[in-house]
């Protein structure tokens, strides 16, 4: 059976580390990336996470995908991302800057002027900062600013300044991503708009579906395109796989049906179209941790 992926969120670190530089429940900053790991080999982020890379290299896999770092690149790894695999050369000197969904959110809420931005982040998560001087410049000021923040334990307002400072230092970090995006958005334009259409007839299809079909070959059939045009499709519009949405869906069919009808897990296993009530609760565990009868119980 595959490993269940753990999702892991700021709170989780700071159980887990306690050495690390900074951490409230919204932001966390670290100078490690095991840190972020909490012991796992790979993991699921509820959260989002910008990492520099100061010095040396290091490589990552996210979403099945190898990322290379060098000095002054930055990557951006959005919540719901997969991350594992990583390496590093020993000279290698990171700074790790965590933001929670809400964070996320609050910051970003009425600025339209980064959809773009988050768009060309799910396609093209890294940034060579090192190709550009006054990006590189405006980001090391901010967190040079963060840094003797943090370290002034005498302000009682220490708090509520460094969120301020975090949510401009956060925008400006999507801000270098700004022109790599303005390009990128020219040059893709007519592709992607063949691709938006392909993601929201999956999504009507996944939909009208109820999580009874859990391949992407079923929804290609639908939309009379071929699997892997469809997996690069909605790859290439909502940076997640297609199987990732399928198995999204189903799941939470799946768990309304266990916490909300009165049928057996076997009556449900079979609404499903799973072969066996064993098939069925290692999906199940698999996706959410815990076993049919442990999620319907509150476990």
């Amino acid at each position: 059976m595959k490993n269940i992926i753990e999702t892991i969120d700021i709170k989780d670190i700071k159980r887990d580390t306690p050495t690390i530089n900074y951490a409230d429940s919204d932001i966390l900053v670290t100078d490690s990336m095991e840190d972020i790991m909490c012991g796992y080999e790979e993991i699921r982020l509820g959260m989002a996470v910008a990492i520099f890379c100061m010095e040396g290299r290091i490589r990552l896999e996210m979403n099945d995908d190898t990322c290379a770092l060098q000095r002054n690149d930055i990557i951006i790894c959005l919540p719901h991302h997969i991350i594992g695999g990583i390496m590093s050369s020993n000279n290698h000197s990171v700074k790790v800057f965590c933001f929670s969904h809400s964070f996320v959110d609050e910051t970003l809420r009425g600025k339209r002027e980064f959809g773009p931005v988050i768009d060309h982040i799910h396609r093209n998560p890294i940034h060579r900062l090192r190709h550009e001087s006054k990006g590189r410049s405006a980001v090391n000021l901010f967190g040079k600013l963060i840094t003797s923040k943090m370290n002034d334990n005498n302000d009682c307002c220490r708090k509520i300044i460094l969120h301020h400072m975090f949510a401009a230092f956060f925008c400006q970090v999507l801000a270098s991503f700004g022109t790599s995006a303005d390009n990128s958005h020219r040059t893709v334009n007519g592709e992607r708009k063949s691709a938006t259409l392909v993601f929201k007839n999956f999504m009507k299809e996944l939909a009208k579906d109820e999580g009874r079909h859990r391949s992407v070959s079923y929804y290609a059939d639908r939309l009379c395109y071929s699997p892997k045009y469809v997996s690069y499709a909605v790859k290439l519009v909502s940076g997640r796989t297609a199987m990732s949405w399928i198995n999204e869906h189903t799941i939470g069919q799946i768990k309304y049906q266990l916490k909300n009808s009165d049928k057996s897990i076997k009556e449900i296993a079979e609404i499903f179209d799973f072969p066996n009530i064993s098939f069925f609760g290692k999906y199940v565990k698999r996706n959410i941790g815990v076993s049919p009868r442990e999620y319907r119980n509150g476990q």
